[in-house]
């Protein structure tokens, strides 16, 4: 089964690649296509639906339909670089700006639902709520603002230190806590309470950051290597060494198997991650020849829909392969005795079948009973004439 991922570059380009998530030792991450439509560097990819989206420098958006890999259309209405871009689903497209606005797009229409306006300066990062109807954005403002998607408008502001200037935003899959980035460390916060859960100290500046669990960060910085974190305790769980400069974007495939990470090396790497994480390794890479700025997976939604359905296909086969020819498996050849020890739902599931029988087979007994009735009924009668006659020539015998 394959999956595509898109890495945007300095060099105003686009670069698709495709992989097998069945077996991605095997092919490895492979060129799929490359778009030079861009004026400017690349700063934002995002997939939803069948689309794509790219904004860089040149302040436009550019949309692709990834299922013939061609553009579609662009979106003129930032008057700044195009700093951020993210899909809800295949319903919403959001996207942010040097300008300080925040735009809601309309996927197939492409009609602007939302112009959200209140930072001051270049908006760097927004996260939308996993239910949708909320989003967070940071910028350079020092503030960290709450929009209601519905109305489009503030629902809360939340001022910074003077220190200190968030930079990304990332709620977790759940939507019960979110991070945020400050240059060289990254803050936890619940949500309900506002308090902050734990503070992690990365040591140099933070590019990228993402969930790949409920709990687990992943962070990708000026370091040469990925670092994965417990977003209770700010432990450091793992590190993942194979880029040789910094790492400049992170993305995760569906069902969280495999994350894919972009460096300025040129390379994108695929790592398989393992469930204790301490297994965790490199599954692919791939030379780009461009320096990297950014990385997206295409149609996440998509391509779950697309594994749910191998998976009932498998099942399916498997289910049919079971059944042997020349063999009766049917359930009336079946004796309690024959059936094999099984357990909680398989063995009473047995237990009905074996009383389903039994009572097709006393059904069975009692319709054939009402077919010999009359027969027997015929007899009686037969017997009952031939001891009337006998009487009769009894009685004619004794007479005078």
């Amino acid at each position: 089964m394959e999956l595509e991922i898109v890495a945007g570059t300095y060099d105003c380009m686009i670069k698709g690649f495709s992989i097998d998530v069945v077996a991605p030792e095997v092919k490895g991450l492979r060129p799929r296509f490359h778009e030079r439509d861009h004026s400017g560097s690349i700063k934002a990819v995002a997939s939803g639906g069948c689309y794509l989206a790219s904004g860089g420098t040149d302040e436009m958006i550019k949309l692709y339909d990834m299922r013939t890999h061609t553009e579609v259309g662009t979106l003129l209405h930032h008057e700044g670089s195009i700093t951020w871009l993210t899909f809800h689903k295949d319903s919403h497209l959001i996207s942010a700006s040097e300008d300080g606005t925040i735009c809601v797009w309309k996927c197939g229409s492409w009609d602007c639902a939302h112009v959200l306006f209140g930072h001051k300066a270049s908006v760097t990062c927004v996260s939308i709520h996993p239910s949708g109807k909320l989003a967070l954005s940071v910028s350079k403002d020092r503030t960290v603002r709450t929009w209601n998607l519905l109305t489009g408008c503030i629902a809360f502001t939340q001022r910074q230190p003077r220190t200190q200037v968030a930079e990304l935003v990332a709620w977790n899959p759940v939507g019960d806590h979110y991070a945020l980035t400050f240059e060289k460390s990254i803050t936890t916060y619940e949500v309900e309470s506002g308090n902050e859960i734990s503070s992690l100290e990365i040591g140099k500046h933070v590019n990228s950051l993402l969930y790949v669990k409920e709990e687990i960060l992943a962070v990708g910085s000026e370091h040469s290597f990925i670092q994965l974190f417990s977003a209770s305790t700010g432990d450091c769980l793992l590190k993942l060494e194979g880029h040789t400069n910094r790492v400049k974007g992170l993305a995760l495939a569906p069902g969280g198997k495999l994350l894919f990470s972009a460096s300025s090396d040129g390379s994108i790497r695929a790592w398989k991650l393992a469930k204790s994480l301490a297994g965790s390794r490199c599954v692919s890479t791939v030379e780009t020849g461009s320096r990297l700025t950014c990385l997206a997976v295409v149609n996440p939604e998509g391509f779950l829909k697309q594994l749910k359905q191998m998976t009932e296909e498998e099942n399916t086969a498997v289910a049919t392969s079971c059944s042997v020819p020349g063999i009766d498996t049917s359930l009336s050849s079946l004796k309690e005795e024959e059936l094999p020890a099984v357990k909680g739902k398989k063995k009473r599931k047995r237990k009905r079948q074996l009383r389903e029988i039994e009572s097709e087979e006393a059904v069975s007994a009692r319709t054939k009973a009402k077919k010999t009735a009359p027969e027997a009924s015929e007899e009686i009668s037969e017997k009952k004439k031939k001891k009337r006659k006998k009487k009769q020539k009894q009685l004619k015998t004794s007479s005078p």
